[in-house]
């Protein structure tokens, strides 16, 4: 031991340094404790960051299944919104006009435009609407909630198309009002 320093200890071969932790308890402290992080840290760091990016990428990004079900949840919900709103005040029918990217609830007691892009109806950014059996791109209601028209005629239909190609048809039956759901494509 040297007595200058009492934490340097010198054999013949090499110089050491002993740092002293809790009393009675000391290390050596040589040059491998400073060299950094082992192979074995750095590999399993970067397993742990990779599996928690893959997890938590694809929640961020819109699926067209995802966007699908939202944008046609919302229709569904405000189509029975507009169907409520006729019933309650007949003498001032509510009615949905469309547009390629979303729609807008005329004649309701809270008027309602929803678009799907960003600045919309973001969950369902990208959905594209393409009608069938609709007059003048608007659905009208009568006083039973049913589409205003031939009841047997054929049902308006709303394609809503993801960014993916993915299909969901909603269909208005024209009698009752009641909405069905069907999927097109993969």
């Amino acid at each position: 031991m040297n007595v200058n320093c009492p934490n340097v200890v010198t054999t013949s071969s090499r110089t050491e340094v002993i740092t002293l932790h809790a009393p009675g308890v000391a290390r050596r402290v040589g040059a491998r404790a400073c060299r950094g992080f082992t192979f074995v840290e750095l590999v399993l760091v970067c397993v742990i960051v990779t599996s928690i990016a893959a997890l938590a990428i694809p929640y961020f990004m819109p699926t067209g299944h995802g966007a699908l079900c939202a944008a046609a949840d919302r229709l569904s919900s405000d189509i029975g919104y507009a169907q409520a709103c006729t019933i309650a005040d007949p003498t001032n029918p509510a009615r949905i006009q469309f547009t390629d990217t979303g729609y807008t609830l005329v004649n309701v007691d809270t008027p309602v435009s929803v678009t799907f892009t960003q600045a919309g109806f973001s969950e369902a950014r990208g959905v594209t609407l393409q009608l069938a059996n609709v007059c003048e791109n608007e659905v009208r209601f009568n006083h039973y909630g049913a589409v205003e028209g031939d009841p047997v005629g054929p049902a308006p239909t709303i394609a809503l198309t993801a960014i993916d190609g993915r299909q969901l048809e909603l269909r208005i039956h024209p009698s009752t009002g009641a909405i069905s759901r069907n999927w097109i494509g993969p």
